[in-house]
């Protein structure tokens, strides 16, 4: 799997003191993408994924892409797309600026992983909120990965 980090410069603006450099980050995403197990209901295995483009964005593009895919006309924080089916070719678009007002950076993070596993193919039946998060199934997953990437970045930051 390639992954590539576009317009790392917004999420910096919106995040400054992040302990960690775009190649950093993108390593310990792309070990997390690896090391994902598919033991539930995905369609898609991460093995068949050609390409991830992660896209930091301004909460007015994000909200294009919101209104013209999903006909919601708001700004959110991630939006995930399939670009290509073959080769498998998807991208994730993420609002730093939205995400900052209310987040710290760990949110840039779920928000990531959380457009990952919609380009698996995981759907949730509610919003993220904390008694879902143990207990719908993508969420769970959501967390575990998480988890793992924190303990990763927390391993080299000290």
């Amino acid at each position: 799997m390639t992954l590539n980090i576009h317009n790392w410069t917004k999420l910096q603006k919106y995040f400054p003191k992040i302990n960690l450099g775009k190649e950093e980050l993108k390593e310990i995403l792309l070990k997390a993408f690896n090391n994902y197990k598919e033991e539930t209901r995905s369609t898609v295995s991460p093995s068949e994924i050609d390409t991830v483009n992660i896209i930091f964005t301004s909460s007015g593009e994000i909200k294009r892409l919101n209104r013209e895919y999903r006909k919601k006309d708001s700004v959110t924080d991630v939006l995930s797309f399939t670009i290509e089916q073959e080769p498998l070719i998807g991208e994730i678009y993420i609002c730093p600026e939205y995400i900052s007002e209310k987040y710290s950076f760990e949110e840039v993070l779920r928000d990531i992983l959380h457009g990952f596993l919609h380009l698996l193919g995981y759907e949730h039946v509610g919003h993220f909120s904390e008694p879902l998060k143990s207990k719908e199934e993508m969420f769970v997953k959501q967390e575990d990965m998480l988890q793992n990437i924190l303990d990763e970045i927390n391993n080299r930051v000290r």
